[in-house]
């Protein structure tokens, strides 16, 4: 898919990939191209999208926030695996954290809540998947992520999406997808 995108204080240019809006609140938010781009393609506003700044950051699949916190995965490439960044909401430094979420031939997920972040790299759908997908768990803002058992079976299908209970950040939803 060709976009074309109007921001407010940045030019406009022609991106190839699905582009995703995400707010923090009413004045932070980050608007990027998923999958299809290799080079920088993150754009941060403080002022309620009337000024857009870059952050240094590669392609994204995904952004999820929590207390204050931005968490970001990069896409995987033939050269470049997946990676877990984390910021201060409207900052535009990234600092990437120790694990590594997933290669080329399987994509991953990220969710948030509070200090809890969970890193899923989703398993096969169909009837019978032959991987079911891995889960990875931090309660403290991604310093440690620690393996959780996936709930998956192979009747289930792959695990294909994770989120937090926004007030409960012990409880996870994991949908497990058979290709149904």
């Amino acid at each position: 898919m060709t976009s074309v995108l109007r921001v407010p204080g940045r030019d406009v240019g022609v991106v190839d990939g699905e582009v995703d809006l995400d707010f923090i609140d009413r004045r932070i938010g980050y608007l990027f191209v998923k999958f299809d781009r290799t080079d920088d393609c993150v754009l941060t506003t403080v002022d309620a999208g009337r000024t857009w700044r870059p952050a240094a950051l590669p392609a994204l699949t995904s952004m999820s926030n929590g207390a204050g916190v931005v968490y970001a995965l990069t896409a995987a490439t033939e050269h470049r695996r997946q990676h877990v960044f984390r910021s201060r909401a409207g900052s535009t430094h990234w600092t990437r954290l120790g694990v590594k979420a997933g290669t080329v031939d399987r994509s991953a997920d990220v969710a948030t809540s509070s200090d809890a972040v969970a890193l899923l790299r989703t398993g096969d759908d169909g009837p019978h998947p032959v991987r079911l997908g891995r889960l990875l768990v931090s309660e403290d803002r991604g310093h440690r992520f620690v393996r959780r058992a996936n709930p998956c079976t192979a009747a289930d299908g792959g695990a294909a999406l994770i989120s937090i209970t926004r007030n409960d950040p012990q409880r996870l939803m994991l949908d497990c997808y058979n290709g149904e």
